[in-house]
């Protein structure tokens, strides 16, 4: 039996033929995190994977960015286009890097790959904080807490439901940090992989939240991605100086509770790597799709024809080969190139 086909998948359109698998972050599991991508399952076989220790997983309830790695590299047997949030996305990372040939493309949101940018003052301030959550917290609610507010994000909860929430916020607090990640980049851009890198523009959230969660998730994803001349963009070498994505708990990572992404991650990017940022930032509510062919950034509609606007953007989306055309970048430095809407949130 493969390691992974021991973990809960949620399927949505189980009669497509092309596979996405999505990997969710801490304080949350598959089909909490993922539940706004439902309709890319009009055309796509999506799959929400629920990590060992969250959902309905088994155990052991404290997440691990190595079991998962390999949970990941089980699930690959079939090709599928990878997108990991957060804590998820370090395990895509890892797995994308370990097992490329299952690998069809990668989108990562916001990974907290620290491990790339350790040295940054920011940073080592930021893990000291995290580590003190995971320290001085007495039961998962308060790590909850604690924990959101190491981003310089006030909680927006004050209760946790039993069972997959309290068993979320657990595993979180038992997590293996993700800073002890070694990503091997020249591995993975040795692999040719088309990735994505999205991160969020935090512009709804306290001066404080910009200052340490965007900040330092930030530098990571400038360390994923390096501009060149023309906007292209590629993976790089360790650096040498210092979704609704995120879930029920808000993982209070950037593009956390409310946000949207359309992600089509295997648009035509060719084998380099591209970079947006979305507007809406942690408590908002973004779209972004990706096309080689169109405007990186196309506003979703409102959600009685999100389906429709999807399914005709679906031509414009088809896979691409894995060396198909040059790299490119999307950076919109406003969020007028997306849609942002406000969503509930709870933190």
């Amino acid at each position: 039996m493969h390691a992974g086909s021991e973990l809960h998948l949620t399927v949505w359109g189980s009669d497509k033929d092309e596979r996405v698998l999505f990997v969710h972050g801490s304080m949350s599991w598959g089909e909490e995190c993922w539940r706004e991508q439902r309709p890319l399952a009009d055309d796509h076989r999506v799959e929400l994977v629920d990590r060992r220790g969250f959902g309905e997983s088994p155990g052991p309830d404290a997440g691990d960015w190595e079991a998962d790695a390999a949970d990941l590299g089980a699930l690959l047997h079939e090709p599928a286009h990878l997108v990991g949030h957060s804590y998820g996305g370090v395990s895509a990372l890892m797995a994308a890097a370990l097992y490329p040939e299952g690998v069809r493309s990668l989108t990562v949101v916001e990974p907290p790959a620290f491990g790339l940018v350790r040295g940054d003052e920011v940073v080592e301030k930021f893990i000291r904080r995290v580590e003190a959550a995971k320290r001085d917290a007495h039961d998962p609610l308060d790590y909850y807490r604690r924990f959101v507010a190491s981003f310089g994000l006030p909680p927006r909860i004050q209760h946790l439901a039993p069972g997959k929430q309290v068993r979320a916020a657990e595993s979180s607090w038992r997590e293996r940090p993700p800073w002890e990640a070694e990503i091997p980049l020249e591995t993975m851009r040795a692999a040719g992989i088309p990735t994505l890198v999205v991160r969020g523009a935090w512009d709804k959230t306290p001066p404080e939240a910009r200052a340490a969660g965007m900040r330092t998730l930030h530098a990571v994803c400038d360390v994923l991605v390096e501009r060149r001349a023309g906007g292209k963009v590629k993976i790089t070498k360790k650096h040498e100086t210092p979704t609704r994505a995120g879930g029920v708990l808000g993982a209070g990572v950037g593009l956390a509770t409310g946000l949207v992404v359309a992600l089509f991650p295997f648009a035509a990017i060719g084998g380099g790597l591209l970079a947006v940022t979305t507007g809406g930032g942690s408590r908002g509510q973004s779209a972004v799709a990706i096309s080689a062919s169109r405007s990186p950034c196309v506003p979703l509609p409102a959600p009685g024809g999100a389906r429709r606007r999807l399914r005709s953007m679906g031509a414009a989306y088809r896979p691409a080969g894995r060396r198909s055309g040059g790299p490119s970048s999307c950076r919109p430095s406003t969020p007028s190139g997306c849609s942002t809407t406000q969503a509930p949130s709870i933190y």
